[in-house]
Parts: structure tokens; C-alpha cells; sequence
């Protein structure tokens, strides 16, 4: 606008006398906005990036699936304006060009008040792939565990006022990684960081407001299940994108009202960790908190709402469990301190201490997998010591198989160390030795810790009475061997270990025990033990019911075990795949037996894969023949390996031996099909294929040679894969050489996407797992016994 005149009629005290006209002098002109080079900051260097936030030192912040990072232009700027791009419903975008995005992100970052953080989530978390905008290499990762996480929104923290203490939030989540755990990890770190004192590292606010338009739904149920609370509705506050209609009636575009949501610091659960403070100010920095700005009846509890602190009185239908801050570690609302719980927390890691010392005598893996036992009672010793475990932390997960545990990928020395075959295989596994059992178990680990549960590491009966004689009714599952299982059912002594030091009835030579039952009440009530079982026959005494499996064998008629599975996200995710693929198959096999007897292609591998067609190489212009790949068996002194299969020309099969699990996956990831030979049965190999984006060729094992297309009569070499076909899958039958060649040259020629079964997402794991503890077992066992009645237990006790 420029300058104007403005004319008023000015009414002269006597009416007859006319008006007079004044004139009024306008100059206003609207400030320039400020302007800001094309490509400002699209280099600027991470530690010459000024942060510029007034409200004193930024840091990253994490729980176990997110991490929010100071946003740094450098790293962000195109994943930020692609993310904004990928939702078109999303009324407020930092432009329609990467110069906008970067102008938008300086007058941000200009303003002191205001600090921008990016959003990274785990890939195991998410219920599909991330798209590639959102894999962002960021040395901004705190540590190599969160290397791998990708780019899923951003936030904003406006510090509307440091003298009062007052921010507000926003988070805008882009749409590939809404509806699970992204939003309400990301504001629950969000409001530790600003609600906490900053001697616990946070801002210290009284205040953290949000302020959302009215018909956004979503955001106004989050905000309510993050304890966020309105404060009323600004009618007509907000004009937002034109050509949306945001208030649900007639009326102007853009026209909005706003609701404002608001957490306070009294409400927050941090005061709760000491209940004899009473919220005392002394314990409160004096230096950012006045108390004449404070009302002084908020310090007195007898004028403070009941509702606020009794949990009694809280309605437990407006809390998801799912989205309960113990996920994030922090302390929970409804804790209280537990002595007891933590003194014998105390003496059962120095009871495990005691009878399983490390005197360097006993291999490493088993040192190892015992010091996970250790970390975890410390953890439960100290919350429950301070008020501040979940509900989830006091509920405790056994793990009563080999298969559990972790530590680096072993060494030839390594491996050499193991006395028999036994120890070798536990040693494998907890030197990172991947079966399909292991990789299983480090699922239901990855599944209890997500959901935030404390988990213990048994060998045995005697570990798991032992574990049992301390934490009692806190131990919810005991998932087990069913080896293990049978032992503690017949109340094996051949692991009972005797030592004067350690209490507990059950050093009572005459009373030896594990299950419980009359004569040994204190025992672990059979209902609580689960058999760890990949195959389709029941390991347990009470048969399928409590037998749980990896793969899902009701489906397909192989059994009726309680499914529980697991996931391939984590390690899948992790690996990158390239765009180009080598012009090669993959073949399936670890062991060179499966070459003999029971190989499904014998003498036509070579002739197929002579016939598909050749690649051209980019760089050099030559063609580039199909080979296929295999990696099975050992490899000599020379690092070579036997060629494969045995009775066929090797020009184009190359056997390279067993490699590592990270060059295994890789080359997976780089091959255009894995080929499926007969054996291994019930791998989760395929699965694994298929998220890398790599089609997986299943062999017809047996069928009706009536009807070979008839599924209900087939056994296939993974029977789990039926479900899916091409271009995912193709099903083969074995010697069948024109089916096979079409399938390799149908494969090879139609890439497909990256996928992961619904069933095996994190969360659809978990969901199962924590099924595992909120389902009524004790009951169910209470029936089965009524009406299956055993020789035997007529001593059992529930």
C-alpha cells in the first residue's frame, strides 16, 4: 500500500450547522519481508551452523525407536521439502521450491525463540518401507544403532516466553510413518525436554502449549492421550491453505479456528518421582523458577485436585496402553516406590553373580548372555527404588532357551574354544550366529523391549526356580525348551546345584522342585511356561495351546500351534539396495547336502541360466552373462569352496563358501531372484529376500499329479510363502525344467518393491507378544485341566 488520505464527518455541536470534513494523513508502508540468497545455508558446514535458540544448550534426544536432532540445513533441506510435498493435506508447507524451503528454514532459525528438530524413527518401527527422501545420512546420529534411522517430520519449539516459562509445540509427521509410534514417542521426548527441570536437563517450563485447527481430529485425540488439555476454542484465529473448507460450515477458504491445548509442569510426572517432597520449591532451580509468579496454592496439596494425583480416580479408558512413556524409559504416572521389589532385584543379581562367577573358565558367550540378566535387575532395582517404573518394567519376561542372547559375529579362534558340539552351537548362537531360531529369539527380544518389558536369560531348571524364588508374581512368561519344560515337569535333580550361601527352600535336598504343586507350592505355575518351538508339532505338556511357533502352520493346515512370529525388519532395513542390480540369482543353501538327495534342479541350473539374457555393463558397454550365486558350505585353506551343484559345468554357478551374515545380506540385496532348492524347510530366508526387494522362486516339493496346480495338496519347500505369488513368489515344481526357466526369466526381467508381510512388523509382533501377558491363562489352564485330566498331575497347583 502507499500513502492515502482518510476523510471522517465530524459532527459539529450544533446539527444545523453542517458538517465539517477533516482529513487524516496515512503513510503507512508495509515492511519489506527480508530476503534471503537462493541457497542460503545449503553448505554452511554442521559446526559452523549457528542454532541460534535463546533457550540455552541443544542436544539430541532419544528413546529406544526415535531420536530428535537439532535440525542442520545441510543434511535436511530436501527431505524436508519432499516430506511437505508428500502430503497434500498439510496446510502449512515451507514452499513449492527448495529456495523456499531453505528461506523458510533461515526465517525460522533468525528467530531466536524458535528451535527446529528433525524427526528420525527406527525402520523396524514402521508398518511399511520409508521412502527414499527419508534416508538421510546424518553424522548427527548418536550413536551406530541410530545410523540407520530415517527422516519422519519435525518439530518446533517455540519459547513464546523465557521470563513466564511458556513454549509451544508443533510437529508436522509426514505420512509414511503416522499411525503408529512417531508422534507420541516424538511429543512424550518433546514435553521430557521442556517440562523437566534443567537439572534433569530440560527447559523447566510451566507451560507447553499446542495449539492445533479444531477440525483436525487426529491431532486433537493425540494431544488428549499425550495428558494435554483444552483450554478453549479462537474462533476464526487462523487463515490456512485456500481452497479448504477447515471449520465444516459455509464461509470464507482458509477461514480456521483453533483449539489450545495445554501440559503444565504440576501435572508432569517428573515431580513424582519423591512422594515426600509434596512438589517442595527447594528442590526447584531457584534461578528459573520465581515462586512470586507461581500460585502459592499449587504448592499446597491439600487444595490440589485428588484427581490429579490418585490414580484410583483416573479413568483408565482414556490411557492406550500402547502409548504409555514407559516405552521411552520414563517414569510413569501411576508408579510407586517398591522396596521390596528392588531388594530382591539386589539379591538375586548377586545370588546369579554368586553361583555364576566369571572365572574365565566357562566360554564368553555364556559371560556374555548372564551380564544381560545383570544390566536388566540393576534397571528394575533402581526404578523401583525411585517410583519410577512402567508397568511394563515391573513385568518380567525368562527366556529359558540357548537361542537367546547376543555378541560380536565369532572368530575362527573363537569357535575352537568349544568343547563338544553343544557348547559350539550355544556358542555360535551368542557369538552371532543367525539360525532361524536365533534370529526368532532376537525378534521376541527386539518385541519385549519395545513394548518396555525387563527380560532375563535362563539355562535351565535351576536358573529359572532360582529367578522364580525372588520375583515370584513380577515373572509373567517363561518362554522355554521344551527340553527344559519336560525337565522341570519331572522335577529333574540333574541341574539342581547346591550352595550353602544362596537362600531359598528349594536348596532343600528333600524338597526339589521346580513346577509348582502341592509339597512344593513356591514352584513356577505350568500355566506360565510357553514352549519355544519353530516346527509345527506341540513341545509342551498341555500340547499347542502353549506352544508357540515362528510361522503361522495353522493357515496351511501344518499344525495348531499359537503363532507369535517375528520380524526381519530390523536387519532388513538396514541393508541399502542398490538401484542396479547384478544380472545374477541367488541360490538359497548354507550346507553342501543340499545338493544331493533331495536337490530339486538336478543337471538343467547351467543350461537356464546360459539361456537368460545377458546385461550391459555401463561403464565398459560389454554384455554382462546371468551367473548365479551361492555361498554353502566351508571354504579350504585357499578360501575356495566346492564348487556346486556337483554334476554340473561351473562357468556361470559360483560357490563362494559361507561369509558373514553382512555379506550374505548384501549380496541378496544386490541379486535379482533367490532360488529355493529343496532344502532348508521353513526358512526365513525368503521373507528376508523379499524386503530387500528381491522375488523369492518357492520349490513344489510333493503334489496330486492329477492336479499339480491344486495347492490344498501341496508341501512346499516353504509352505509359509503359499499365500503370495508372483511377482513376489513363484512356486515350481521340483525337476520341472520349463517351469523353472520361466520363472528365473520372469524374475529376473520384473523387479519388485521392497515387502514386508503385515504379520511381521514390529508392531504386529509385539501386538502378539503382549497378548502373550494380557490374556487369561491361568483360567484357560484351570478349564483344560478340568476337562483334560492327566496321569500325574493330580499335584499340580495353579
Amino acid at each position: 500500500m502507499g500513502s492515502s488520505a482518510s476523510s471522517i464527518v465530524k459532527p459539529d455541536a450544533d446539527a444545523n450547522a453542517g458538517t465539517d470534513v477533516i482529513e487524516y494523513l496515512n503513510n503507512y508502508t508495509p515492511p519489506k519481508a527480508p530476503t534471503y540468497p537462493v541457497d542460503i545455508h545449503k553448505q554452511t558446514p554442521f559446526n559452523e551452523y549457528n542454532l541460534n535458540f535463546n533457550g540455552g544448550s541443544v542436544t539430541v534426544h532419544r528413546s529406544r525407536m526415535i531420536e530428535l536432532r537439532p535440525v542442520i540445513v545441510e543434511f535436511v533441506h530436501i527431505a524436508i521439502f519432499d516430506g511437505s510435498r508428500s502430503d497434500p493435506d498439510n496446510p502449512f508447507t515451507p514452499g513449492t521450491s527448495l529456495s523456499d524451503t531453505l528461506s523458510f528454514l533461515e526465517r525460522e532459525r533468525s528467530d531466536s525463540a524458535h528451535l527446529l528438530n528433525a524427526v528420525f524413527i527406527t525402520p523396524l518401527a514402521l508398518s511399511s518401507p520409508p521412502p527414499e527422501f527419508s534416508r538421510v545420512k546424518n553424522p548427527t546420529a548418536t550413536n551406530p544403532e541410530t545410523e540407520d534411522f530415517v527422516f519422519a517430520g519435525v518439530t518446533n519449539l517455540d519459547y513464546i516466553s523465557p521470563r513466564n516459562l511458556v513454549g509451544e509445540l508443533g510437529i508436522n509427521i509426514f505420512p509414511f510413518a503416522r499411525g503408529g509410534i512417531t508422534a507420541t514417542h516424538t511429543i512424550a521426548l518433546m514435553m521430557r525436554y521442556t517440562l523437566n527441570l534443567p537439572s534433569e536437563g530440560g527447559l523447566g517450563l510451566r507451560r507447553l502449549q499446542w495449539r492445533t485447527v479444531a477440525a483436525n481430529g487426529p491431532s486433537m485425540g493425540l494431544s488428549r492421550k499425550m495428558g494435554f488439555e483444552s483450554e478453549g476454542i479462537t474462533r476464526y484465529e487462523m487463515l490456512v491453505w485456500e481452497g479448504r473448507n477447515w471449520n465444516g460450515h459455509d464461509g470464507r477458504e482458509g477461514d480456521a479456528s483453533t483449539v489450545i491445548v495445554v501440559a503444565v509442569w504440576l501435572g508432569f510426572p517428573s515431580f513424582r518421582r519423591d512422594p515426600g517432597s509434596k512438589y517442595d520449591p527447594a528442590l526447584r532451580d531457584p534461578a528459573v523458577r520465581d515462586p512470586a509468579v507461581r500460585d502459592p496454592a499449587l504448592r499446597d496439596p491439600a487444595v490440589r485436585d485428588p484427581a490429579v494425583r490418585d490414580p484410583a480416580v483416573r479413568d483408565p479408558a482414556v490411557r492406550d496402553p500402547a502409548l504409555e512413556i514407559q516405552e521411552l524409559a520414563r517414569p510413569s504416572p501411576f508408579s510407586t516406590v517398591d522396596h521390596e521389589l528392588a531388594r530382591k532385584a539386589r539379591k538375586l543379581r548377586a545370588g546369579l553373580e554368586q553361583l555364576f562367577p566369571d572365572i574365565g573358565q566357562v566360554p564368553r558367550w555364556y559371560w556374555e548372555a548372564r551380564k544381560i540378566n545383570y544390566d536388566a535387575l540393576d534397571r528394575l532395582a533402581s526404578c523401583a527404588e525411585l517410583g519410577t517404573c512402567s508397568d511394563a518394567q515391573k513385568s518380567v519376561v525368562v527366556f529359558a532357551s540357548f537361542q537367546f542372547g547376543k555378541s560380536p559375529f565369532p572368530s575362527l579362534s573363537h569357535l575352537l574354544r568349544y568343547r563338544n558340539r553343544i557348547d559350539l552351537l550355544l556358542g555360535l548362537h551368542f557369538a552371532g550366529w543367525r539360525s532361524g531360531e536365533n534370529i526368532w529369539a532376537r525378534s521376541i527380544m527386539d518385541g519385549y523391549e519395545y513394548l518396555g518389558h525387563t527380560m532375563l536369560i535362563a539355562y535351565g531348571t535351576m536358573d529359572m526356580v532360582y529367578m522364580h524364588d525372588y520375583l515370584g508374581d513380577s515373572i509373567k512368561l517363561y518362554l522355554a525348551e521344551g527340553e527344559v519344560i519336560d525337565q522341570c515337569v519331572d522335577r529333574n535333580n540333574t541341574v539342581y546345584q547346591h550352595d550353602p550361601m544362596i537362600t531359598g527352600d528349594f536348596q532343600d535336598p528333600e524338597r526339589r522342585g521346580c513346577i509348582k504343586r502341592k509339597g512344593f507350592e513356591e514352584g513356577i505355575p505350568l500355566w506360565k511356561l510357553f514352549a519355544f518351538q519353530w516346527w509345527a508339532f506341540p513341545r509342551h505338556p498341555w500340547g499347542a495351546r502353549w506352544t508357540l511357533s515362528a510361522e503361522n502352520y495353522t493357515e496351511w493346515g501344518g499344525g495348531n500351534n499359537q503363532f507369535l512370529g517375528y520380524t526381519i525388519a530390523k536387519d532388513c532395513m538396514a541393508i541399502v539396495v542398490p538401484k542396479r542390480k547384478v544380472n545374477r540369482g541367488f541360490i538359497l543353501a548354507k550346507h553342501l547336502e543340499y545338493f544331493e538327495d533331495t536337490f530339486a534342479w538336478p543337471g538343467m541350473l547351467d543350461s537356464i541360466t546360459k539361456s537368460l539374457q545377458p546385461m550391459i555393463d555401463t561403464d565398459t558397454g560389454e554384455p554382462e552373462p546371468f551367473t548365479l550365486l551361492a555361498m554353502a558350505g566351508p571354504v579350504d585353506e585357499d578360501g575356495q569352496a566346492s564348487p556346486v551343484p556337483p554334476d554340473e559345468p561351473h562357468e556361470r554357478i559360483l560357490n563362494v563358501g559361507t561369509q558373514s551374515q553382512q555379506i550374505w545380506r548384501e549380496n541378496v540385496a544386490a541379486s535379482k531372484f533367490m532360488l529355493g532348492i529343496g532344502l532348508p524347510w521353513y526358512s526365513p530366508s525368503p521373507w528376508e529376500s523379499l524386503c530387500y526387494g528381491v522375488p523369492y522362486i518357492n520349490v513344489i516339493v510333493e503334489w496330486d499329479r492329477a492336479s499339480p496346480w491344486d495347492k490344498s495338496q501341496w508341501r512346499t519347500q516353504q509352505d509359509q510363502l503359499q499365500q503370495l505369488g508372483p511377482p513376489q513368489v513363484y512356486h515350481v515344481h521340483a525337476n520341472n525344467k520349463a517351469e523353472l526357466e520361466f520363472a528365473m526369466t520372469r524374475a529376473a526381467s520384473h523387479p519388485i518393491e521392497r515387502y514386508i508381510h503385515p504379520s511381521m512388523t514390529l508392531k504386529a509382533v509385539a501386538d502378539r507378544q503382549k497378548s502373550l501377558l494380557t490374556t487369561d491363562y491361568k483360567s484357560e489352564a484351570r478349564d483344560f485341566m478340568n476337562q483334560n485330566f492327566l496321569p500325574g498331575e493330580s499335584d499340580l497347583l495353579l
